[in-house]
């Protein structure tokens, strides 16, 4: 039961990393567009 609580909060820490950046990427797509 430990390794599955485990392996969630790894996900979702990755999940929020992987979205950070794209929201970074999309930030400067959109700067470099203007």
């Amino acid at each position: 039961m430990f390794w599955i609580t485990g392996w969630h909060s790894t996900a979702s820490r990755n999940w929020s990393v992987i979205h950070r950046l794209l929201l970074f990427t999309v930030d400067l797509i959109l700067s470099f567009r203007v």
